[in-house]
Formats: structure tokens, sequence, C-alpha cells
């Protein structure tokens, strides 16, 4: 069985929508284990995102797709935490080889996204 997890954060709905259809997707595949996991505020304690049951998840799972909204040009303030909390994995390559997959929610404005999309790369290279 092949594990897919979708790791996504939402501010308004928006990117919840798509993640949840994106783990419908996924979920239809004969064979594939889907974990849809929110990134939320109430994970962040003294500065830090934490949740070690989310981080054992996506350290186990073949593959990941990262979702977030653009906030002023930028990933949120939530899941910039949230990849900071992954740079022990993310130094030790231990996602090296697994299929790794960011989106984005906004559709205006496309240029200011374009930092945010640089942001999530730093997940996706190891």
């Amino acid at each position: 069985m092949v594990s897919v997890s979708v790791v996504y954060h939402t501010g308004k709905g928006h990117t919840g929508v798509i993640a949840e259809a994106v783990a419908r997707g996924a979920q239809s595949v004969e064979g594939v284990q889907v974990n849809l996991l929110q990134i939320l505020p109430e994970q962040l304690t003294n500065g830090g995102w934490d949740d070690p049951a989310i981080m054992k998840i996506l350290d186990a799972s073949d593959a990941i797709i990262f979702g977030c909204p653009t906030w002023m040009g930028s990933v949120s303030s939530i899941f910039k935490a949230f990849m900071e909390a992954t740079f022990k994995l993310w130094f030790e390559q231990r996602w090296k080889t697994r299929s790794l997959l960011a989106s984005r929610t906004r559709l205006r404005k496309v240029a200011t996204s374009c930092p945010r999309l640089f942001n999530l790369r730093s997940l996706l290279l190891n």
C-alpha cells in the first residue's frame, strides 16, 4: 500500500477545499492510503510549530503534498512555522526519496506568489 499525505494550512477555507479534493482524488486510486493533515494555529507552541504525530505520519509517507494560502506574497506564518519544524528531516535528507508536490491557492497576481513557491521549493529539494 502506498501512503500519500496531504498536509495543508487554510486561512479562509479555500486551501482546505482544494486539499480535500486532492485527498479524495488520491484515495480513488487503488492501493493508496491518504492522510489529510491540517496545520493549525493551536499547534504553535513557544514560537514554533510542534505536532509529533503529524511528523511521524509524514516521515512514513511515500508521497507528500503541501498546500497553503499565499499571504502577502509568501506562505502563511503558520505554514512557515511548520516548514521550519521540518528542518531536521530535511537536513538528514529523510524525504529525499519521497515524491513531493507543493500547491498554491491564490490565482490572482501570480507574480506575487513566486516567492512563496520558492519557499515551498526548499521543502521539495534535498
